[in-house]
């Protein structure tokens, strides 16, 4: 079947009506989406060819790449990753030999292996067998006209597959840079909400917590209006009976403070993860934040947007600007994973990023670079969801 163009429309709309998807895994243990996407890239899968996949966070990119390698045994197979916690997310899922590069994973090359492993900084510096297929996980980070456009152009011939949730640099599509990329399978967040397969965010008024917002507020004043959040948000997330809450802050100081702020309002289990620990510091403090019996905080510095698979995520507080669409994504969707007897995730988003691009969820969405989304919600009177304009009814009181 012709796969459309990339188009914004297109992006959002995505490639399957999940109302006629029933969540039933097949033999390879793929839901219906992911083993339309597994086949779309095989079949296009020719030498030379530029192809990319778009699937929300919480998809199962990682499971989809190691099926689209265990169909392609006879081929040279490089799978590329930009971090070392998707790289070991991977690892779980691959059921075949495989060399790994790696600064702290691994440096294997022997034993002839058809298909190697690794992050990209690694990669770019090793000479390696030439592939036949590249595959790379969140191909929207890698640079055009950095060491990632490099290792692509350096093979030619090789058939390359991007997987993202995000193919936006810059609030644009990636295809409007340097490598012209062919999308040839999306689905959407509002199509695997509606399958089940995610669950819905619901958006919470910020202005009723706080005048303003973090990117309103200058330097000067992000830790005044932490100050006067962080009371009125530990009140909201105990009323609405959050388990488990995931903070996003601007700065190591900021996090500290936000920490220290948390716990003065009485919370016991709050945990921070930073650049400035250790990685053994970091995997205990979003270890302990996972195992936690009693409702926890684990406020973080730009670590938990990719390669953190926390379903018990239930609420999402962002205390930091937010003027990519990308990242608003990749942050949100830290919520947006199933469990039983989880119904949606709280999303206070005092960044700014709702206001600039609208709902995640919505299937018109991201607006063009610079829009603002601010005219297209309407608050609830009686629960303070925000709900979109056009909106007969509240998506939480209907």
């Amino acid at each position: 079947q012709p796969q459309p163009e990339p188009s914004l429309h297109s992006l959002s709309r995505g490639a399957m009506n999940m109302s006629n998807q029933h969540k039933t895994s097949n033999a390879a243990g793929l839901w219906p989406y992911q083993e339309a996407a597994v086949v779309a890239a095989i079949q296009e899968a020719s030498p030379g060819s530029r192809n990319m996949e778009v699937l929300p966070t919480g998809a199962g990119k990682s499971r989809i790449i190691a099926e689209i390698a265990r169909r392609l045994p006879n081929s040279q197979i490089l799978i590329i990753t930009p971090r070392r916690s998707l790289l070991k997310q991977l690892q779980e899922q691959l059921l075949r030999p495989h060399g790994v590069l790696s600064s702290t994973l691994g440096n294997d090359l022997g034993g002839g292996h058809k298909l190697v492993v690794g992050t990209l900084q690694t990669i770019v510096r090793r000479k390696i067998k030439a592939p036949d297929v590249i595959i790379i996980d969140e191909n929207h980070l890698g640079n055009p006209d950095g060491a990632f456009g490099r290792l692509i152009r350096r093979h030619p011939d090789a058939a390359v597959i991007g997987l993202t949730a995000t193919p936006y640099r810059q609030n644009e599509l990636i295809t409007e840079f340097g490598i012209e990329w062919k999308l040839i399978y999306s689905i959407s967040i509002s199509q695997l909400i509606e399958g089940d397969f995610l669950v819905p965010p619901r958006s919470k008024a910020t202005s009723t917590l706080a005048g303003e917002v973090f990117h309103e507020a200058k330097s000067e004043t992000v830790h005044a209006v932490t100050e006067r959040i962080v009371p009125k948000l530990v009140k909201a997330v105990r009323r609405q009976e959050r388990r488990k809450c995931l903070v996003f802050c601007g700065d190591i100081e900021h996090a500290e403070l936000t920490t220290e702020l948390l716990k003065r309002e009485g919370q016991g289990c709050v945990y921070v993860v930073h650049s400035g620990q250790s990685r053994r510091e970091q995997e205990a403090m979003i270890s302990r934040f996972k195992l936690s019996t009693q409702p926890a905080w684990l406020v973080n510095v730009g670590l938990i947007s990719f390669g953190v698979d926390i379903p018990s995520i239930d609420c999402i507080a962002i205390l930091r600007d937010i003027g990519s669409f990308a990242l608003l994504v990749q942050i949100i969707g830290r919520g947006l994973r199933t469990l039983p007897g989880k119904m949606d995730c709280l999303v206070f988003d005092f960044g700014g990023g709702t206001r600039r691009f609208g709902f995640v969820d919505d299937p018109r969405l991201p607006q063009p670079s610079g829009g603002s989304a601010t005219s297209g919600q309407k608050r609830c009177p009686s629960c303070r969801d925000l709900n979109h304009l056009s909106a007969l009814k509240c998506r939480r009181c209907a």
